[in-house]
């Protein structure tokens, strides 16, 4: 009898290994280190590509926890013991790790699971266009770099964006700036040389180039963070319309009506660009 080995996606979105090498096996379920492609993932309003569930699990339980209140929340580092016991939960393919009620081993996990990707998910953007992004004024040209990153990783970058904008919200409490946040953030999203620490010239130049990543991303979560409050402003304003009685309702019904009749017969078209895909093996998504 023939034993064929292969990987299938269940109806929930989970990988299912049928005959593989037992390393394999063993890999697949470990979550920390795998490509995004390979990692169960769940559909998320908001981002192109679905996000890996562990990053949504976790994400939910520092929000119960009121994890993003908690002072020094992705700063301080959880005991050793603890946070292996954590990610051995999640590596063992069970549910067990949705117990865990210690804020900082969660808020690790999430950095050590970034750090841990085969490639960074900066790796591939040259670190000139970044520097230049740094130096110049506004946001603009850090946002271009971040839209010009293939998916799956550009959704994966602005899903941690997003993250990092809550705890920036909480910031009276949690301590946590836009420049604390990037400071523990931005070293999971590359890969430093290797140097000798001694060279007192290539240590400076490790530092100035952590210092220009650091600085990118800080740049990044403040574009973010003027999206977040400019939406919000947009959507209190559309509330205060809203709010005035039947004929003040009825008027401004009107009013756009008659704007459309005003710009009636014009040929306004919009274009999108086709979404950039990074080559994948259709990565299996929760419903």
């Amino acid at each position: 009898m023939e034993l064929k080995s292969g990987i299938n996606v269940s109806s929930d979105g989970k990988l299912e290994a049928t005959a593989l090498p037992m390393a394999w096996s063993k890999a697949l379920k470990a979550t920390f280190g795998l490509p995004p492609q390979l990692c169960t993932v769940s559909k998320v309003p908001g981002y192109v590509s679905p996000i890996p569930t562990i990053l949504e699990d976790m994400k939910t339980m520092l929000t119960n926890l009121n994890g993003f209140q908690s002072e020094g929340i992705f700063r301080l580092a959880p005991e050793k013991q603890d946070f292996d016991s954590f990610k051995a939960d999640i590596s063992s393919g069970s549910d067990n790790y949705k117990n865990c009620d210690n804020i900082n081993c969660i808020a690790n996990a999430i950095k050590v699971w970034f750090r841990d990707l085969p490639t960074p998910l900066l790796g591939s953007t040259d670190f000139s266009d970044i520097n230049a992004a740094v130096l110049a004024e506004g946001y603009e040209k850090a946002v271009a770099i971040l839209d010009s990153i293939l998916e799956p990783h550009q959704s994966i970058l602005k899903w941690l964006l997003d993250l990092s904008v809550e705890v920036i919200k909480e910031s009276a409490t949690n301590r946590m700036s836009s420049e604390a946040v990037s400071i523990v953030m931005a070293p999971n999203l590359y890969k430093m040389p290797a140097f000798d620490p001694t060279d007192l010239a290539t240590a400076l130049a490790a530092m100035k180039k952590s210092k220009t990543y650091t600085k990118f991303w800080e740049r990044l979560i403040d574009w973010r963070c003027e999206m977040v409050t400019k939406g919000a402003e947009s959507a209190e304003d559309d509330g205060k319309e809203n709010a005035g009685g039947p004929e003040e309702r009825v008027e401004a019904r009107k009013s756009i009506h008659n704007l459309d009749i005003v710009e009636e017969g014009s040929s306004a078209k919009t274009e999108t660009d086709d979404a950039k895909q990074e080559p994948s093996s259709n990565p299996p998504t929760d419903a």
